[in-house]
This record gives structure tokens, C-alpha cells and sequence, in this order.
């Protein structure tokens, strides 16, 4: 088993934050206190290291979970595939990491991109892929999984982005956003697959603020467990009432939740997948050939996904 490494914060009074910080001196983090606030707002994503997606030296709108400073997930529509469905390597696909606030850690080659087995780019079922770079760093800095849904007390849409900075692009601060009611019967009803999987999606219909009036889809879902958060959930596709995101009636915006995905993860690299639980009981999903229930019906509109 590869996913071995659960983070149980509740248990020991430590702060995901310090926890972080912890992991990348290597000092003993058990007992350590938090300080923080005990409200969360949602200024804390600044705290959390992030990172997006570049193809042929562009940034794309597609965030990548980081697991630690050699890997990480990313949305498996984000990437283009050969005749054969192995993903088209002759593109130079690169990661751009944020320290969290726009402080960057530097663009880093990938070297590998491996789609989900069961990946299905008609329906978007299981939409992930697993990037291994390295940045360079000296010592191994991990960046926990938030796996426990039934841990969290809220959840932060998050979105991020760069500008034309020169002689690289610079980070945007990052938006992020409260979930903002349930809209779980609606989800369903447009999206067979939302439905036939509640388990392994998060959908909303909240949108970037922008001064476009088109839509942009936040790409990324953190979990929050007051005073932490972390990634849990990555922007997977779309299904609009209209004719695109310019021109809609409602959108609705479905995030593949990673926890069902750690462990074929991890048997990918080869490696540990660090993940972050509150309940020192809770038990993720062991099994690396997990997949979604592949549904009848097709969504009530327009699909859109990937690199938007």
C-alpha cells in the first residue's frame, strides 16, 4: 500500500499550516499548537502552496493538486493524447508553482503524465492524471490531500492565474470563494454521471468574478476544517444551460474529488501520497484500481472541460 501517510491533526492540536512548515525542516511536528484563528477566511489560501498547468510554454486554466515538489494530479482533459490515448508528450507540458502568495518556486518540466486507466474523455468519468517533476528542491516539502469530506466544515472554491510577467510569468493573487448553498439535486439532474457518482464529485455554480461576462469555472475545491484547509478537488468540466459560457441561463461546474485516487496514485509514483483527515478513524479508499460507475443518459446541456 502505498498511500501510508495520514495526517491527523485533530488528534495532536497541530495546525495543517505548521504542519507544512514542519515537513520541510524535518523537525518532529506532533504537539505542536496552532495559533491561528480559529475563522477561517478565505485569505488562508495564500498560506497553501499551489501550481498550474503550461503547455508549449502557455499557462492554462487547469490547476494541479501538488503532493509534494515531484508530483502531483492534474485534470486528465487538461492534456492532449496521441491516436493511441497515451498522452502527447512532443507538447512541453510544464508545472509553475506558488509559494502562496505570488511569490513563485519556479517553472519545472514534466516528465511524466500518466491519464486514470479508466479515464473516459466522452463523459469525463474518472478526470485525473498524475504529473511527476521535481523542482529542485533540496530537501522533499510534501502538501497534504484533504480526503475526509465528512471532516469539513465549509469548502473554498479556489481559482488561480498569472500575468505576462517577464522573463516568466507572474502569479495573480488567488480568488477564492465560500460554497454557497446546496445545489446537489440540480448537479444531478443535469449530469448523469454527477449522479450515478455523488461520492467523487463536488459541483457548484459559482463562477470567477471577472470583468468578462463570460464564466470561468474556479479550478480547484480545498476542503476546511477550521483552522485548516487543503486541496481536495480539481475542476473537471462543466455542463451549461446555453449556448457556452458567454451566453447561459445556468451553469453547473462538477470538481473530481481526489480521495477515491490516492492510492492508484501513489502505485503510479512509486511513492507516498500524503493525505489530511481530522478523524483519526476515517479509512480512505485502498484501492488503486477504483473507478466511477460508468452512467446511462447523457447531461441535459452543453459540456465543456479541460483548458478553458
Amino acid at each position: 500500500m502505498k498511500v501510508a501517510n495520514y495526517l491527523s491533526l485533530l488528534a495532536t492540536g497541530l495546525s495543517l499550516f505548521v504542519a507544512n512548515a514542519m515537513a520541510e525542516t524535518d523537525e518532529p511536528a506532533a504537539g505542536q499548537q496552532s495559533r491561528l484563528l480559529k475563522r477561517l477566511e478565505t485569505s488562508a489560501i495564500t498560506k497553501q502552496k499551489g501550481a498550474i498547468l503550461f503547455a508549449n510554454g502557455k499557462p492554462t486554466s487547469c490547476e494541479v493538486a501538488l503532493n509534494s515538489n515531484l508530483m502531483g494530479y492534474v485534470a486528465a482533459n487538461c492534456l492532449s493524447y496521441m491516436p493511441d490515448g497515451s498522452v502527447d508528450m512532443s507538447k512541453k507540458y510544464q508545472v509553475m508553482v506558488s509559494d502562496g502568495t505570488t511569490t513563485s518556486l519556479g517553472m519545472f518540466d514534466v516528465s511524466s503524465a500518466t491519464p486514470h486507466f479508466k479515464y473516459d474523455p466522452a463523459t469525463f468519468a474518472n478526470n485525473l492524471a498524475f504529473l511527476k517533476f521535481n523542482t529542485g528542491a533540496t530537501r522533499l516539502w510534501k502538501n497534504y490531500i484533504g480526503a475526509n469530506r465528512a471532516d469539513w466544515t465549509s469548502k473554498f472554491f479556489v481559482s488561480r492565474g498569472v500575468n505576462n510577467g517577464s522573463p516568466m510569468p507572474a502569479w495573480n493573487p488567488a480568488q477564492a470563494v465560500v460554497e454557497s448553498g446546496d445545489i446537489t439535486a440540480q448537479c444531478a439532474s443535469a449530469s448523469p454521471l454527477f449522479a450515478s457518482n455523488t461520492n467523487d464529485f463536488v459541483c457548484t455554480s459559482q463562477v470567477v468574478t471577472t470583468s468578462s461576462a463570460c464564466a470561468l469555472p474556479y479550478s480547484s475545491m480545498y476542503g476546511v476544517r477550521d483552522p485548516d484547509l487543503a486541496v481536495a478537488a480539481l475542476y473537471s468540466h462543466s455542463v451549461i444551460i446555453g449556448d457556452g459560457l458567454c451566453k447561459y441561463t445556468q451553469i453547473y461546474n462538477y470538481y473530481t474529488l481526489l480521495s477515491s485516487y490516492l492510492e492508484w496514485g501513489g502505485n503510479v509514483a512509486k511513492a507516498t501520497i500524503y493525505l489530511y483527515v481530522a478523524d483519526g478513524k476515517y479509512v480512505n479508499n485502498n484501492n488503486p484500481n477504483y473507478s466511477m460507475v460508468t452512467p446511462s443518459g447523457k447531461p441535459t446541456g452543453l459540456v465543456v472541460g479541460g483548458d478553458l
